[in-house]
């Protein structure tokens, strides 16, 4: 998802292509990173055919999972142990982990490896074989919160300041426009984080169900823009976006923005129905048009027909880069032997090698996440 910011209130779309759109807010200002209505793009703007590594087909990934999981080896696990528990014996609060306080000498050329493959190849990873059964819940977060430091750096996943997420299902009512989908037991549908790179740790599946997929944005683009080039050419117009409730006070509840980019020879998504369907419960915005409501039934259908699925297995820890990956997971049944519970990071890597973006090309540092205002850095043990 977006967290954008549209200064001023509109009555139709139409009175709003002047007015700047602001995809991530930042901490310390509400005015950075717009982007003008002159500069969208059409899609003459962008190549026929996008070709690089991002371009790939999710059936022909799954029979290739080589390419794509990784196991960590004995030594690397024992390497990340002790790194965790000298780190926990140091009292640090985890909100302020970095890779110097969890030096990894051994494998931290891996885990650039795997970086490198997340911002510059596929843009997904799966690692397999932390031996989360045998580790506290303090130990799992500070295992799974070193690794990320050696990926981008954390930034907020919601309003009270969470830079460690728990995705669980605690009875959030799917219903309310203001509930965020990863506290319930619902399916999401193809959609992006409002970060650079996602990171799920399994603790537990579920009794059925919780699947996951992930699809190329640019496979995504290149065969919807080929079909339907009028679609793709909605996508690249304004669309409303809700923010949930997770402004600071005086700020509009929702934004304007596209959902599809192309910058810097970088094509990216940017997408979540679930904060465009909600954004008409604001005053004076509209519902979904008819031709966006199409556009991004067939972006969702696009995704499914190319995307890859996999089993998130207890212990396995998935990457994804949002801007070039559309994720998606399946609705899922808890029973009382089997409670599905996933910690989440978001993390930034803007000024640390990661892409230049329209809305921010000079690379900020910790950009992206959900900044309402002078909010504490927390790492919550459990779901709230």
């Amino acid at each position: 998802m977006l967290v954008g910011q549209q200064p001023q209130p509109a009555h139709t779309l139409a009175d709003n292509l002047k007015q700047p759109i602001i995809n991530f807010a930042k901490p310390e200002t509400t005015g950075a990173g717009y982007i003008p209505a002159e500069a969208l793009l059409t899609v003459s703007d962008i190549p026929a055919k996008i070709e690089d590594r991002s371009d790939w087909y999710g059936p022909e990934l799954e029979k290739q999972p080589e390419l794509w999981k990784y196991w960590l080896t004995s030594s690397d696990v024992e390497e990340i142990l002790t790194a965790t528990n000298t780190f926990i014996d140091s009292g640090v609060d985890v909100a302020l982990i970095t890779k110097e306080k969890f030096s990894l000498p051994t494998l931290a050329p891996k885990l650039a490896q795997y970086r490198d493959e997340l911002l510059n190849g596929r843009g997904f990873i799966l690692i397999r074989g932390l031996p989360t059964h045998t580790l506290t819940r303090h130990q799992q977060i500070v295992a799974f919160t070193g690794l990320g430091t050696y990926l981008g750096e954390m930034v907020p996943q919601n309003q009270k300041g969470h830079v460690l997420g728990h995705v669980k299902d605690i009875g959030h009512d799917a219903q309310k426009p203001e509930t965020r989908f990863y506290a319930t037991h619902e399916q999401q549908r193809f959609h992006t984080d409002g970060c650079d790179t996602v990171g799920l740790l399994c603790l537990q599946v579920s009794e059925e169900g919780g699947k996951s997929k992930v699809a190329s944005s640019t496979r995504v683009w290149n065969q919807l823009s080929q079909e339907r080039p009028d679609l793709a050419q909605v996508l690249l117009q304004y669309f409303y976006w809700d923010r949930k409730d997770e402004v600071v006070e005086g700020e509009a509840g929702y934004g304007l923005a596209p959902i599809a980019y192309y910058f810097k020879n970088r094509f990216m998504l940017h997408y979540d129905r679930n904060f465009l369907r909600t954004a008409a419960r604001h005053a004076n915005v509209p519902a979904l048009t008819p031709i966006q409501l199409e556009a991004i039934d067939y972006l969702e259908a696009t995704a499914e027909k190319n995307c890859l699925r996999m089993e998130l297995n207890v212990g396995d820890i998935q990457f994804v880069h949002n801007h070039q990956i559309l994720h998606a997971r399946t609705s899922f049944r808890d029973s009382a032997e089997k409670t599905r519970h996933l910690l989440r990071l978001w993390l930034s890597t803007g000024g640390i090698g990661g892409w230049d973006l329209p809305w921010d090309p000079q690379g900020s540092r910790k950009r992206g996440g959900v900044h309402v205002k002078v909010q504490r850095e927390t790492v919550p043990l459990e779901a709230e």
